[in-house]
C-alpha cells in the first residue's frame, strides 16, 4: 500500500492586483517549508510532484530539497482557477468562495465548477502515480482542490476543510484503498521558542 502525501503549498507573497495562482512564496512562506520537511520525513517521500503554479512549484523544491528526492510537475494539478485578483476578507468574494464548495455543479468561481476541478485533479493524481509507480509520493498544490478530494474521503465539508488548512498543510492518504490516515491542518506547531528568545 502506497502513502500520497497531499499537500497545500505554503505561504504566498500575496501582489496586489496579480491573481493568486502567479503569486510565489513569501519569506515565512520558504520558512514553513522546512517545518513541513520535519513533519513528512517519516513518509519516506520518493518524488514530490506539483502544479505549475509558482507557490507550488517552490513549495516542492524546498521540500524535496530538504528530503534530498526528485522534484517534478505534472498538468492537471493545478488549484481551480480565478484570474481576477480576489480579496478573500471581503465579504461577497467569500460567498462566492462558500458557494464554489456548497454547490459544486454550479460554476460559482473562477473558470470551472468545483465538480469539474475535482475530476480533473483526480484524473491527474491517478496519471501522476503511474508515471511514478513505486514508493510514496508527495503531491503539492492549492487549498481548494485538495480540500475538494478531501472531503470525498472524509465525513468533513470540503468548505470547513478549506477554511481549517493552513499554507502548508498535508494529508497522508493510502492507495489503494484511498482513504485518508492522518491529516495536520498546520506545521506551525513545530513552531517553538529558541532559548535565545523564549522569556
Amino acid at each position: 500500500m502506497r502513502q500520497v502525501v497531499l499537500i497545500r503549498h505554503a505561504l504566498p507573497a500575496a501582489v496586489a492586483g496579480s491573481p493568486a495562482h502567479r503569486w510565489g512564496l513569501s519569506l515565512e512562506g520558504r520558512r514553513r517549508c522546512g517545518l513541513l520537511a520535519e513533519l513528512v520525513r517519516p513518509c519516506e517521500l520518493q518524488a514530490v510532484v506539483s502544479s505549475l503554479e509558482p507557490a507550488s512549484q517552490q513549495t516542492a523544491r524546498l521540500l524535496a530539497a530538504e528530503l534530498r528526492v526528485p522534484v517534478g510537475t505534472a498538468a492537471g494539478l493545478q488549484e481551480s482557477q480565478v484570474d481576477a485578483a480576489l480579496d478573500w476578507d471581503d465579504p461577497a468574494r467569500r460567498d462566492d468562495l462558500q458557494a464554489f464548495f456548497e454547490q459544486p455543479g454550479e460554476l460559482r468561481l473562477g473558470q470551472e465548477t468545483a465538480s469539474a476541478a475535482l475530476q480533473r485533479f483526480g484524473a491527474a493524481m491517478r496519471e501522476t502515480l503511474v508515471r511514478y509507480p513505486t514508493g510514496n509520493l508527495g503531491l503539492v498544490s492549492g487549498g481548494r482542490v485538495i480540500s475538494l478530494l478531501l472531503a470525498t474521503f472524509t465525513n468533513r465539508p470540503a468548505w470547513e476543510l478549506w477554511q481549517a488548512l493552513d499554507q502548508p498543510a498535508f494529508a497522508v492518504m493510502l492507495v489503494p484503498p484511498g482513504k485518508v490516515a492522518f491529516l495536520a491542518e498546520t506545521v506551525t506547531v513545530l513552531d517553538r521558542p529558541t532559548a535565545a528568545t523564549a522569556d
